[in-house]
């Protein structure tokens, strides 16, 4: 999974959790925690290796302005999954 975001103006807080599905009421697991990003000089990007053999669930990804109540934001973002496909060949 790849991702790009930036704002128009200011500063915005951002991370990434997941949350299994398999279990009733389960927890929300920090994969990358909370952070203030300038993004409004360039875009943050990021990526992270999904685990097939993860139990199943969802990538929430969640942006923060509460601390700014003052100013609104404009956000920008784009997020990709890629599949890599192994090819076995004989010789």
């Amino acid at each position: 999974m790849e991702w790009d975001f930036d704002t128009q103006s200011n500063d915005i807080r951002w991370g990434l959790f997941f949350q299994a599905t398999e279990k009733q009421n389960s927890e929300e697991e920090v994969i990358i925690p909370y952070g203030r990003y300038q993004s409004q000089f360039r875009p943050v990007n990021g990526k992270f290796l999904l685990n097939q053999n993860q139990i199943k669930g969802r990538y929430i990804m969640r942006w923060d302005n509460r601390y700014s109540k003052f100013y609104s934001k404009r956000l920008r973002y784009q997020v990709f999954f890629f599949s890599f496909l192994f090819y076995k060949t004989n010789k």
